[in-house]
């Protein structure tokens, strides 16, 4: 399934482009499927994640969730994307971004792609959704079994 992202009608270009992304119908998913006047700038970020993802890697979304990970005695310390899509063999994908905030070790994010971290899946500064998108679809297509064909006589 490919999903277009809707063209904004600003002139005024945005953090991913021009782009407005809209979220298509999901089961499960905790972010608006639109931008909202008054939203955090990460649900932005995660929409078009999403979209992206559906972009590079034909499959059906059915699960974004975003959470924020805190500790009761200091801002956020982590943020959570978690994207679970279905490609066209009906295999599920489970994708998982984690942002942590500060620590002993300051900023940095992590991608898990079916519980495992691929390379380049590591970071400070987290790449753009298009790029996360490629590196995601990139470590879904080395996961999968190869054909290996049969004998022709």
């Amino acid at each position: 399934m490919t999903i277009e992202p809707r063209i904004a009608d600003t002139a005024t270009p945005r953090m991913f482009g021009r782009h407005e992304y809209v979220l298509p119908d999901m089961p499960i998913c905790n972010v608006p499927p639109h931008k909202l006047d008054d939203e955090p700038h990460r649900w932005t970020y995660v929409r078009a994640l999403l979209l992206e993802i559906c972009d590079v890697l034909p499959c059906t979304p059915l699960v974004l969730l975003d959470r924020l990970c805190t500790d009761t005695t200091a801002p956020p310390t982590a943020t959570v994307i978690t994207v679970i899509v279905q490609d066209t063999d009906d295999h599920d994908h489970t994708i998982v971004v984690r942002r942590h905030h500060g620590g002993r070790n300051g900023d940095g994010w992590q991608l898990t792609v079916n519980g495992a971290i691929p390379d380049g899946g590591t970071g400070r500064v987290r790449p753009s959704p298009p790029m996360l998108a490629r590196l995601i679809r990139d470590a879904i297509t080395a996961q999968q079994p190869t054909d290996v064909g049969s004998a022709t006589d």
